[in-house]
């Protein structure tokens, strides 16, 4: 299992590689989006995260079943089977809202890249659009789920998944993908952009982990209740949380990518030796925190969580 694992994060890890290039700007200018403000590249992290026991030189410890609290579960809420006329037009309008937003996504390449509707919308009632690449060998090494635009001022983390679906489809596959570019769409298309949700929900606080019932309210309590930290009134309240738990659920990845920024590291969860580098990022592991997804991933399915926390929330690394 630890040489499958292996074997997976290396080649998810590959396509990647591009980090490590100069950034270039990429946010659609003349409108609201052009005065985003990015957060500072040197400021301290606004939150501490707790602690985690830790392996000499090794990964977390999970917690003993003794030491956990009852399993907290999501609704076992099943997207309605979209009407197609419906979903066409939603992927269309989707794709135009992207292409007006990003400079580095056209509204064509967009359409072009096959995704389909998940069934499930946005509390502005926007599309939660995916695209599945199967494997291509018969040897198949692991199921991976890429995740963008979970925070929706994090436009780096959109326009990157779009760039590592390319790659995917231009590379053979030994893997099978999921893809969800913008898992916040009204975050990323309000104006201006913002982290949390149209209900001002932190969606990356909102996960249905072991630890949320007693301690999420109050460690934003801590945090001295910031609006983006916002962990909502309960556990998977949010439709786009609903979505990612049942994604997980029915795709059954065996490694979780999120992609984040601006703090220009490499964040691992998980049980197995993480990678110590990618590109220009060194790994650099932020700690798990009540809601988060490196804490449901990694603490309550036992799936590993790579977060790719690009360095600029608004400008992308170049291709060249």
């Amino acid at each position: 299992m630890r040489n499958k694992f292996v074997l997976l994060l290396q080649y998810s890890l590959s396509v990647v590689l591009l980090m490590a290039c100069q950034p270039q700007g990429f946010v659609r200018g003349g409108g609201p989006s052009a005065s985003l403000e990015e957060p500072s590249q040197t400021a301290t992290r606004e939150e501490k995260p707790r602690a985690v026991p830790q392996r000499e030189n090794g990964p977390e410890v999970p917690d003993t079943p003794a030491d956990r609290e009852p399993t907290v579960k999501a609704e076992a809420e099943k997207p309605e089977q979209p009407d197609t006329k419906a979903s066409d037009k939603a992927l269309a309008q989707w794709c135009r809202a992207i292409s007006e937003r990003l400079f580095s996504v056209s509204t064509e390449h967009c359409q072009d890249r096959g995704f389909v509707d998940s069934g499930y919308r946005s509390v502005h009632n926007r599309i939660i659009a995916v695209r599945e690449l199967p494997a291509e060998q018969q040897s198949q090494i692991g199921r991976v789920l890429l995740i963008g635009g979970t925070h929706g001022d994090e436009l780096t983390s959109v326009s990157l998944s779009f760039w590592w679906l390319d790659m995917i489809e231009e590379a053979p596959r030994a893997i099978a993908w999921q893809v969800a570019p913008v898992m916040n769409p009204d975050g990323l298309l309000t104006e201006p952009a913002q982290r949390v949700n149209a209900n001002n929900v932190d969606l990356n606080r909102n996960f249905p982990t072991q630890d949320w019932r007693t301690e999420s309210r109050a460690y934003w309590q801590e945090v001295g209740k910031k609006p983006r930290r916002y962990p909502g009134e309960t556990a998977a309240s949010e439709p786009e949380t609903r979505w990612l738990v049942n994604a997980v659920e029915t795709f059954k990845p065996d490694v979780i990518v999120a992609l984040h920024a601006p703090y220009g590291v490499l964040d691992y969860d998980g049980e197995y030796p993480p990678p110590l580098k990618l590109g220009e990022l060194v790994l650099y592991r932020l700690g798990v925190f009540p809601g988060s997804l490196g804490n449901y991933g990694s603490r309550f399915l036992g799936i590993p969580v790579m977060t790719v926390e690009l360095k600029h929330a608004i400008r992308m690394p170049s291709r060249e």
